[in-house]
Formats: structure tokens, sequence, C-alpha cells
């Protein structure tokens, strides 16, 4: 998928991907989908990618956003929390401010390529609203479980953090924002507190 430049189709040129759009991870979903292929796609190159580029970390998108592009590095986004909501703003993961960065309290459930990821791109309430942390799979507190739902008979992940994040991936994301083709008629935007 790499190879292809598949994971990079949402990054922009600046980051060394393709730099196109929504409608062409589209095509290239459907024909995954048409095949059954098991894929980091979905959660890598659509959901966590979408964050991490919307984020205004510039110095994490120069880092993280080449290797995603590359195939080396493979993220997870961890936002939700209960299940039987899709509510983003249904967040109980506190951050607070540690040794020069911060430091991560709670649990996210049904990560979409948990099993595979190498970090995780993990909500959290901060004193200032909602923020975004990159969380790397390795850093000590991170915990990573698989088990079935008894409610949705399906295989789910859930991720403990209690963990320090080195740098801040802060967001404070507007979840309004509609898509309308090869645009955003309110862009995604994210301010650092």
């Amino acid at each position: 998928m790499a190879e292809l430049g598949w994971l990079g189709i949402l990054v922009p040129e600046a980051h060394g991907g393709l730099g196109l759009g929504l409608a062409e991870a589209a095509i290239v979903a459907e024909g995954l989908a048409r095949a059954l292929v098991p894929e980091p796609f979905t959660a890598t190159a659509v959901l966590a990618t979408t964050v991490l580029v919307g984020g205004d970390n510039e110095a994490l998108k120069e880092e993280l956003l080449p290797q995603i592009v590359s195939g080396a590095v493979l993220p997870a986004l961890a936002w939700q929390e209960r299940s039987g909501t899709l509510d983003v703003a249904a967040i109980e993961t506190r951050s607070a401010p540690f040794e020069g960065g911060y430091r991560l309290n709670g649990t996210k459930r049904f990560i979409a390529g948990a099993a595979g990821a190498d970090g995780f791109l993990v909500s959290a309430n901060t004193n200032e609203g909602v923020a975004v942390f990159w969380i790397e799979r390795a850093a000590p507190g991170v915990a990573l479980t698989a088990g079935i739902s008894e409610r949705l008979r399906c295989p789910t992940s859930q991720c403990s953090v209690s963990a320090s994040s080195p740098r801040p991936q802060r967001h404070a994301p507007r979840w309004n924002a509609r898509w309308t083709g090869r645009q955003w008629s309110q862009a995604p935007s994210f301010t650092a507190s």
C-alpha cells in the first residue's frame, strides 16, 4: 500500500503525500472493500492522518507524516470511550502538564487498527478543552487489550493509557465542519493553547 502511495492520499505534498482528497481515498477504500482486504488504510490513512494533518504541531507533522506515507509508522485514532455512543465530546480521559509534556489517564475503546498500530492519537480533556496527543505504543503505561464485545458479538480493542506525551500534540477540533466534495466548507481548524 505504501509503495502505491495509498497511505499518503490525504497527506499534503509538502509532507511527502499525494495531497488528494476524500473522493480519491474513497476510490481506494472501495477497491479494498470489494476484495475484503484486511488493511490499515481506513484507520491509518484516513482517520488518524486526517486528525494529524489538521493539527497545529508542525514538528510532529514533519516527523510522522512522511513515516506514515512510507508505511514506517502506522498510527491509530483512539477517541471512543463508551460503547453505544459516537459522541466525540464524551471524553473522560484527562491530561495534565507533566515534566515538559503531558500525562494522560483514561481508557479508549473500539480503536480501529489498534492491533497493528505503532502509536495512538489519543483525545483527552485539558484545562483548556479537548486536545489530541501522540502516544507511542511502546510508551510506559500503555496497555492494549483485545476481546469480544458481548453486546456487539465482534472483536474489540481497548487501550488503557496512563502515559506521558513528551510533546504536546494539542488540538481543539471543531467537529461541525462539512465536506463539500473537494474542500471543507469550514476548514477543520485546530487551535493551540
